[in-house]
Order: structure tokens, then sequence, then C-alpha cells
């Protein structure tokens, strides 16, 4: 079997439908048709899909319905402090209401700072760099590279973060 392009593509044209994503995380993107609210909505639910995907649907479906029919309006116009506030009350695993708020405002700062989250990546920003330079990020620890996903997603220099059990109250 060759992996070439119109193999791949027939893979995608049999697999690619609706009935096939349930029960994934993906099912709750179906209804955002703008490719901006699609996108906030799938950092969401990607950063919520650890664990069981019948314990995740249940919050990350209230969370969705906080953020509304645009995601991306939500995460771009509203304060971390008021996302918290109406947030209260969702809770999935150990992410509590300050945790998923500070999420959301991160990605609304790097939406605000690059005009989307595709275009941090495909520049390659998350490593300092355009990817136009030629630049390619060398090996990291692990440490570093989530300390580099995390001053990527956050549109800030790097702080250290607060222990979990510092925040909200958390256990």
């Amino acid at each position: 079997m060759i992996l070439d392009r119109p193999y791949l593509d027939s893979l995608y044209e049999r697999w690619n439908r609706p009935e096939y994503i349930s029960p994934d995380p993906l099912e709750t993107l179906t209804d955002y048709g703008n490719p901006g609210d699609r996108e906030a909505a799938a950092l969401t639910a990607a950063c919520m899909a650890y664990g069981r995907v019948s314990a995740l649907l249940p919050p990350l479906r209230r969370v969705l319905g906080v953020m509304g029919r645009h995601p991306r309006l939500y995460v771009t116009d509203r304060s971390e402090g008021d996302m918290a506030r109406d947030l209260n009350g969702v809770v999935h695993r150990f992410a509590r209401p300050a945790h998923l708020a500070a999420l959301l405002a991160g990605a609304g700062a790097v939406i605000r700072r690059y005009g989307g989250l595709e275009a941090v990546f495909l520049e390659g920003r998350c490593w300092g760099r355009p990817r136009s330079s030629g630049h390619r990020p060398a090996k990291r620890s692990t440490r570093r590279s989530r300390a580099s996903s995390r001053r990527c997603l956050t549109g800030q220099r790097l702080q250290t973060p607060a222990p979990l059990s510092a925040m909200d109250g958390a256990p």
C-alpha cells in the first residue's frame, strides 16, 4: 500500500462523516459555522479532553453553553474574572472555574494579538521566530516544551504558575 495523496483523500472521504464522530468531543463542534468560533470551541474541547468521554461531555457542553453561539467573541471580549464567574459550578476532574477561565482568557489574548490560534501555529510564533526564517526548534526537555506552550497560549512572557492547590480553593 502506498500512502500517496489520492489514497489518503479516499480515506478522508470514506471516514469523514458525522455519524462516525460520536462519542468524541468533536461532536460538540458541528454547530459552529464560523471558523473562528469553531477554533475557540475546539481548543476548549481539546484542552478538556482527558479522562473518559462520558465524563467530559457534560462539563464541556456547559462551558460551550456559557460561551454561546460565538465562542471567539466570548474569549476575546470577556475578562478572565467575568469568565470565572460565568463558569461558576463547572468542574471537570481537577479543573475548576478559575482554571478554565485562565485557559479561555489566554486563548482570547492570543486571538487578539495574532488574529487567531491557527495563525500563531502556522507562523511558528510559539518558538519565537516565524517559520519562514527556516528556524526549527531544538529538541527540548518536557519542562521547557510545556513552558514554551504556556507562553504561546497566553501571548505573554512566561510566568511561573501558582500550584493548583493555591488556585480557587482547589484540593
